[in-house]
Formats: C-alpha cells, sequence, structure tokens
C-alpha cells in the first residue's frame, strides 16, 4: 500500500524553508505558491500546501542566467573630427 501524499501546513513549511509562517502566508495570498484552504468561510484559513505545488515553486524560484545585454553603438558626434 502506497502512503498519500503529505500536505504541508504554513508552519511546518516555513520551519522547512527556515522563514516565518506569515511569509508562507502571503506567498500564498498573493498566488505565487499554489495551496488550498480546509477552514470553513467563517473562520481563518487553514491551508494545506500539496507536493506538487512545492516543486512547482521551486522550479520557477531556480536561478536562470541573466538576458543577453543588447549593446548600443553611441552615435558619432559630428562636430568630432575622428583623426585615425
Amino acid at each position: 500500500m502506497t502512503n498519500p501524499p503529505r500536505y504541508l501546513t504554513p508552519p511546518e513549511l516555513a520551519k522547512l524553508w527556515h522563514v516565518k509562517a506569515g511569509t508562507i502566508l502571503a506567498m500564498l495570498r498573493s498566488g505565487r505558491l499554489r495551496g488550498f484552504n480546509v477552514g470553513s468561510g467563517r473562520l481563518r484559513p487553514r491551508y494545506r500546501i500539496p507536493p506538487e505545488a512545492l516543486i512547482e515553486f521551486q522550479q520557477q524560484q531556480s536561478a536562470k542566467p541573466p538576458p543577453p545585454v543588447a549593446r548600443r553603438r553611441r552615435k558619432p558626434d559630428p562636430d568630432v573630427i575622428a583623426f585615425f
């Protein structure tokens, strides 16, 4: 029998990532991290974060090489005479 996937709470994830639980809640509210609310609408939200959402978030945050910088050539000054 296989184990069901482990859903994490914001405090558990905060402990794993060494950040505050408020940071995780802010990521959930802004949509940067995917999760769902298992609490009723009248009480404060009780979020659960699926393991797939963690993998997805980490892939989005991975380091990527910076885009190449387009070099612009300086226009020659019409008042300057170039001797070369």
